[in-house]
């Protein structure tokens, strides 16, 4: 009974630790929508000021209408980004609602802290499989639950044993016509089950195959882990490496939209290039902020994989 109390008590544990996951990966997806949404903004605002500078470009008869209609075409576009990328947000944000038992209209204001990016370290996945096997509660419940299966063959087979047993009793009766008024008796004795139509002995296998079933299940769930340890640390790597990738990429591509909008003020390029520029500029910016919140998601599941208190880790 103690063994599977224990079982239970890391259950709670397992299901809180899985809550804080579900919960940390909810938090990440709303910043990332929250800055998505600002790069959508950022790209509507930019399209604005290129309409704006080709309405008085063709105002003054230096362009012709298909560059202003261009640029009207683009400025719906990127509207209807923006708009989608809010309905996202709001999603996510009712979904935060939800794991904080708050009525879902509520609004979410979020603040991140920061915390530092750092390269994944090299590690040795053999020993982050025996870490994980050692840490995660799924495993300890089922190592508990085995113990108090063998607990109970122990009980099981007792049945079979003869028991000894002694019973003694004390009666008293007034009697005139009796020598004594009290009596006293002691009774030992042993009592050995014969025949019980095999109950005992039935129990005793079903405890077997439960064991036997429960042994196979927990060599499925710890490749399972082992699987999860392995994917979410190949995550956090690609995470990383795409952050490096993308990080410059924004002012480059910044850079970018300032020498064609130039080009096009001088009559020297073409809207279509501005365009482009803009269209560049916000991919560059959406990969970066993916990128890293990717990596903020998949930091907190390898520290779930590896069995830690996710609550210990953030607080």
């Amino acid at each position: 009974s103690r063994m599977l109390l224990e079982a239970q008590k890391l259950n709670t544990a397992s299901i809180r630790n899985a809550i804080a996951l579900e919960f940390t990966i909810g938090f990440y997806d709303f910043l990332e929508s929250q800055r998505l949404v600002e790069v959508a903004g950022k790209e509507v605002e930019s399209v604005e000021s290129h309409l704006k500078n080709a309405q008085n470009l063709y105002d003054a008869g230096v362009i012709t209408k298909n560059d202003l209609l261009q640029a009207q075409v683009k400025l719906s576009d990127a509207r209807q980004r923006l708009l989608s990328a809010k309905n996202i947000k709001s999603v996510r944000a009712s979904r935060l609602n939800n794991l904080l038992l708050r009525p879902l209209y509520w609004q979410v204001h979020a603040i991140e802290q920061q915390r530092e990016i750092s390269a994944p370290a090299s590690l040795d996945l053999d020993k982050a499989w025996k870490t994980a096997l050692a840490a995660r509660p799924e495993i300890q419940i089922v190592d508990s639950t085995l113990q108090s299966l063998d607990l109970e063959s122990v009980s099981k087979k007792s049945e079979f044993l003869p028991k000894l047993f002694a019973r003694g009793s004390y009666d008293y009766m007034a009697n005139a016509y009796q020598l004594h008024d009290d009596n006293w008796s002691l009774i030992l004795g042993i009592d050995i089950n014969l025949f019980e139509g095999g109950s005992s002995l039935a129990d005793l296998k079903k405890t077997k195959y439960r064991k036997s079933r429960l042994v196979e299940q927990r060599a499925k769930l710890a490749d399972e882990i082992k699987i999860e340890v392995q994917r979410y640390i190949l995550d956090l790597q690609d995470a990383y490496e795409r952050i490096q990738v993308t990080r410059d990429a924004a002012s480059q591509a910044q850079e970018n939209l300032r020498i064609n909008k130039a080009r096009y003020d001088e009559g020297v390029g073409t809207a279509t290039e501005v365009l482009d520029a803009v269209t560049l500029l916000t991919t560059a910016e959406a990969n970066y902020v993916r990128s890293v919140y990717d990596y903020r998601k998949a930091e907190a599941a390898t520290h779930y994989a590896a069995g830690e208190d996710l609550l210990q880790v953030y607080r």
